[in-house]
């Protein structure tokens, strides 16, 4: 399972030992006010608490949101395949 060979870096950051950025770039996005679906890479980053990157990688994805009263939710997500660093550079 995918939780249980992340959980040294779920309670390392818990503990404030590392930190985990995700930023994302978007090659579609389809939605209304209600609803969206948006395809893309994004790059997931841990480092120590001094920022040194420890682990840094792109995924291709997909995710189905909802608005609620309060903001946007994701209903589902689905982590394609890794990318590429040229991939990810080409969506900027």
């Amino acid at each position: 399972m995918a939780l249980a060979e992340w959980k040294e870096g779920l309670d390392n950051t818990k503990k404030g030992k590392e930190i985990a950025e995700v930023e994302f770039r978007f090659s579609q996005r389809i939605g209304n006010e209600t609803t969206a679906h948006e395809t893309g890479i994004f790059m997931f980053t841990t480092m120590n608490n001094k920022s040194k990157v420890k682990l840094k990688y792109p995924v291709h994805f997909e995710m189905l949101m909802i608005r609620g009263s309060d903001g946007w939710y994701a209903l589902m997500e689905h982590q394609k395949s890794d990318a590429t660093q040229e991939e990810w550079d080409a969506l900027n």
